[in-house]
């Protein structure tokens, strides 16, 4: 996917080597003023990883929510009878500049801000066979916050900063970041949303 300025996101996955398809997907849509962003991490590798991430991804593009956490409840509800995944789902208000974000498993979620990293935390479980109690973070944005989804293709304390130390598009940003940074053993997939205050 490739961003401009007024689809200021991009998203690429890529699968573990020897794979030919890829368990970690991204999903992005736009509705009612509102970005919906999710990363989808099916449990392990290979096509049954693959079904399930898909059937998540699937899900959140059918039911746009306005409610995230009963968005993962019906998602998880939906997801019984795969694999089950670790999930991220972040949802931009563009008028209000807020972000409200919920993950459940592996899925690393960083926000980047006037050269600040923050991580954003989430639950323990899978999405498909339960999970602990949502706890979303609702946060307001910044003109220029990068907000970054990764799965646990990547490092854990991926120097983010560091890989990315300029200006850059969001597609730049994917690009370098699944061309040079997976750990190698895994599939992986980011997704980098850059926001544009209204």
């Amino acid at each position: 996917m490739s961003a401009s300025a007024d689809h200021p996101l991009a998203f690429l996955s890529r699968p573990k080597p020897g794979q030919s398809v890829c368990g970690d997907l991204c999903g992005a849509w736009l509705a009612d003023g509102r970005r919906i962003l999710a990363v989808a991490d099916g449990l392990g590798h290979g096509p049954e990883a693959a079904e399930a991430s898909a059937a998540a991804i699937a899900f959140f593009g059918q039911h746009l929510p306005r409610d995230i956490e009963s968005g993962f409840l019906s998602c998880d509800q939906s997801l019984r009878t795969t694999r089950g995944v670790a999930l991220a789902v972040a949802i931009v208000d563009i008028a209000q500049n807020r972000l409200t974000l919920a993950s459940v498993g592996n899925i690393r979620v960083v926000l980047l801000r006037d050269g600040q990293e923050l991580r954003l935390g989430g639950c323990r479980g899978i999405v498909g066979s339960g999970f602990r109690k949502l706890a979303p973070d609702v946060l307001p944005l910044k003109n220029a916050d990068r907000l970054y989804l990764f799965t646990d293709g990547f490092p854990e304390d991926l120097p983010l900063h560091d890989i990315l130390p300029g200006p850059c598009t969001p597609q730049e940003a994917v690009s370098r970041l699944i061309e040079g940074h997976t750990s190698g053993n895994d599939d992986a997939a980011v997704l980098a949303y850059f926001h544009q205050s209204a």
